[in-house]
């Protein structure tokens, strides 16, 4: 049991770190990120799916911590409850479904993650749509949302699979 303290206490200052990451680089980066296409980082997540990829032999409850992280990214940045609580713990029991049937490497981890950003993205637009938050239309949001966002945090993971990586094999 002891062994497993310290990559439980990284798991959850790396996730608070990443939902403040979030806000900050969109808010900072804003004038880049929010033109004619969105990109909208997804930080948490990433850190949440790294969680799940990386640590998963520890059975550390990533599904937990992602509904704690939906339920704070709902109330900081969000403004309606109940989102991202549903959709993150969604999101990476999928990719743990997805974890137990593909090889574990950079390309499959890539299309697992990218897949779930894209689920994350049409489930949160089809709840907001459904609550009357948006009026933006399917199609546009597909194009000039969706699909930008996706490469976007394609580039990220890819860019961080291998330092978080070694990060959670070093601390395991």
């Amino acid at each position: 049991m002891r062994e497993r303290q310290p990559i439980r206490y990284v798991f959850i200052i790396g996730l608070f770190i990443s939902l403040f990451l979030d806000g900050s680089i969109s808010l900072i980066f804003s004038h880049l990120l929010y033109g004619k296409y969105i990109l909208v980082p997804s930080i948490t997540f990433a850190w949440l799916f790294f969680g799940m990829y990386f640590i998963n032999r520890t059975n550390e409850h990533v599904e937990i911590w992602a509904a704690i992280a939906g339920l704070l990214f709902d109330l900081f940045y969000t403004g309606i409850l109940g989102v991202y609580v549903i959709i993150f713990p969604l999101a990476i029991i999928i990719g743990r479904k997805l974890y137990r049937f593909l090889p574990m490497n950079i390309v499959t981890g890539l299309f697992s993650f990218a897949f779930n950003i894209a689920l994350i993205n049409v489930l949160a637009y089809g709840l907001n749509r459904l609550m009357n938050a948006t009026n933006m239309a399917a199609g546009y949001f597909l194009i000039h949302a969706v699909i930008p966002t996706v490469l976007f945090n394609s580039v990220l993971f890819l860019i961080l699979y291998v330092p978080i990586g070694v990060l959670f094999d070093r601390i395991e």
